[in-house]
């Protein structure tokens, strides 16, 4: 049996993340998109978000609270990126709890977080991923595009 390289390449262009690796470049990755599901119609806005132990802390905006309020609790945060000759993409998918004011402070000083956007309509939100999955995928030749 032929061993897998643990790099994509031409032969094997996409490799299956492990749960740890995902999580590490999670780590690295301050933005990502949040698609949530409200009124049976699939939205996704662009959030940042600090991954904490086995939970993502995540960043809004107003439109974001808007959809969020009116929203399935099930969400996915999608983050992706590209290191020499691969891009990446890693999926977190599970349910959220809106974090208020307060705690929501509090995590962000414990944290020495940064948010990109502040204002008063600004939401904060934990997520608790059930299954965190991702894909590295070899980059062809640019010649090809």
């Amino acid at each position: 049996m032929t061993e897998i390289p643990q790099v994509p390449d031409s032969e094997h262009p996409t490799q299956v993340l492990t749960e740890a690796e995902c999580w590490q470049l999670l780590a690295g990755t301050p933005l990502g998109r949040l698609a949530v599901t409200c009124r049976n119609e699939p939205d996704i806005f662009p959030v940042n978000f600090w991954p904490h132990g086995s939970t993502v802390l995540l960043h809004g905006s107003r439109h974001v609270r808007s959809a969020v309020g009116q929203s399935s609790p099930h969400v996915v945060l999608e983050a992706d990126g590209r290191d020499a000759g691969t891009v990446w993409s890693v999926m977190a998918k599970g349910t959220f709890r809106q974090v208020g004011r307060p705690e929501a402070q509090e995590l962000v000083q414990q944290r020495q977080l940064r948010p990109w956007t502040f204002g008063p309509e600004c939401i904060y939100l934990e997520l608790r991923p059930d299954r965190v999955t991702g894909r590295r995928i070899a980059v062809g030749p640019e010649e090809r595009y």
